[in-house]
């Protein structure tokens, strides 16, 4: 998203442009989401095929999106995501 000018950060950064700051930033609300998900929710090992589905979607709009900006290692690391991603949801289908 930085590489097609949705954020711009006056003073850049070394990856693209953006700020270590700002990656710290989303790790740290990563960490807390997941922890009130599973502070407040009921999971299992076996992931429901909607969560899985919303993620490959995702997925593959952010993957697109880096590839299409020529955004390299970010479009490969989309790859391999979105292929596990699709070979996790295929087990689903294949264990119903």
């Amino acid at each position: 998203a930085a590489a097609l000018g949705f954020w711009v950060w006056p003073g850049g950064g070394a990856y693209y442009g953006v700020p270590l700051s700002n990656y710290l930033g989303w790790l740290l609300s990563g960490i807390l989401a997941t922890a009130l998900l599973l502070a407040a929710g009921r999971w299992s090992k076996v992931p429901r095929p909607g969560l899985l589905d919303s993620a490959i979607i995702a997925t593959s709009f952010w993957t697109g999106a880096a590839a299409l900006s020529t955004a390299t290692v970010p479009a490969l690391l989309g790859v391999l995501l979105f292929a596990f991603l699709l070979g996790r949801r295929s087990q689903l289908r294949a264990a119903k």
